[in-house]
């Protein structure tokens, strides 16, 4: 692996102990206003996360799963915005750094780009993509990765 870190493949759902009723856990990631709009006391908030959270409020939020083996988001952009010890935090963003990273893109224009793209592009995204030593290939702008930062999140 790239980053030395192992993993495992989500084959291993199929197997015979997470075909048990309660042995996999759906977690729907919500806005923190989809979220705060849940009933307190409902059976969907405690299958929900809401998005901006810290690690360790995500852990409060999910205690009550605790027996659960397998918690499945329905996805994790935006979840989690620091995380409580700075140590973590510096390791996570430095296995961020290079695994989350979008695959430099790039095409060939025909003709200038400026020209090419109109059709598809706006100008200032053109511009963005498009290098002054080669005005005839576009290069797909790919934002970073924001590193998380540690103990609260700066929206709090």
């Amino acid at each position: 692996l790239k980053s030395g870190v192992s993993y495992r493949d989500a084959a291993f759902l199929s197997h015979p102990r997470f075909k048990a009723a309660g042995a996999i856990a759906d977690i729907a990631v919500l806005s923190r206003s989809a979220f705060d709009a849940l009933p307190s006391s409902a059976a969907q908030r405690v299958r929900a996360l809401p998005t901006g959270i810290t690690d360790l409020e995500a852990q409060e939020v999910l205690r009550p799963l605790e027996e659960v083996p397998v918690l499945r988001l329905s996805h994790a952009r935006g979840l989690l915005c620091a995380l409580a010890d700075p140590v973590e935090a510096s390791e996570f963003n430095r296995l961020a750094s290079s695994l989350l990273q979008v695959p430099l893109w790039s095409a060939r224009c025909f003709s200038p780009c400026a020209s090419a793209l109109s059709k598809w592009l706006s100008a200032e995204q053109i511009r963005a993509g498009v290098r002054s030593y080669d005005r005839n290939t576009y290069f797909l702008p790919s934002p970073r990765v924001v590193p998380l930062g540690h103990g609260t999140c700066n929206s709090q």
